[in-house]
């Protein structure tokens, strides 16, 4: 809304690339595939700076994700493994570099999580650990990734077959995201631990708390992704 109230006052093209790229972004939490395909052709047709990295790191994750929401899966790969080649190439010049670097390396683990027929598990599997490097890295500059970089390495840890790496990541992560505007973090490793366990029960359980934060701040995505596990 910011970039948007600034595109209309300024008539700044970059600023409204902003907007639109932010609009596609919260299309995709909710899951709505037209709008943020929409979104993001509109936020390409814009004309950038080659200079600008940030803008393009920004274009590239936000592709990722439309064209993962779209079912392309084998072009959301790419653009989501030039994202994280960005970040991995240089140390990020903002926390927003992190941020979609993360973003990105989500993609990745969506894909290996759905098994995808288009994009081999090895170029997958490069490319997260690859992500998860750079976050490592950045993470020591950027103290918001304190959080993030565990729950990715508990989703990945998982997706290897190492439970108990899982784990440990996952109880990282609660005892980092003790604050009262942490409730999405110690969600989503509600989300990973629920993972774990094939008993309807215990995953009832451990999903009850997730479950309600994900619906009230509106991540579509992974409640979605929360009740499948419910069946």
């Amino acid at each position: 809304e910011r970039h948007h109230a600034l595109a209309e006052q300024t008539g700044s093209s970059i600023n409204l690339c902003w907007s639109l790229l932010d609009e596609a972004q919260t299309a995709f939490q909710r899951g709505e595939v037209d709008a943020c395909a929409r979104a993001v052709e509109s936020a390409l047709e814009i004309p950038i700076f080659d200079s600008d990295g940030g803008t393009t790191l920004e274009r590239r994750t936000t592709e990722a994700l439309a064209r993962l929401l779209q079912g392309s899966h084998a072009e959301a790969a790419s653009h989501a493994r030039a994202a994280i080649d960005m970040l991995a190439r240089t140390m990020p010049v903002g926390f927003h570099w992190a941020e979609f670097g993360a973003l990105s390396v989500e993609v990745l683990l969506e894909l290996r999580a759905g098994r995808s027929r288009t994009v081999p598990v090895r170029s997958l599997d490069r490319g997260i650990r690859r992500g998860l490097w750079a976050l490592r890295r950045s993470a020591m500059t950027f103290g918001g990734l304190a959080t993030r970089v565990p729950l990715l390495r508990a989703r990945a840890a998982l997706q290897a077959g190492d439970r108990q790496a899982a784990q440990r990541f996952v109880e990282l992560t609660r005892r980092r995201a003790a604050g009262v505007d942490q409730r999405l973090d110690r969600a989503r490793a509600g989300l990973i631990e629920a993972e774990m366990y094939l008993d309807q029960g215990r995953r009832a359980e451990l999903l009850a708390e997730p479950l309600a934060v994900l619906a009230e701040l509106g991540q579509q995505r992974e409640l979605a992704r929360a009740q499948a596990l419910l069946g």
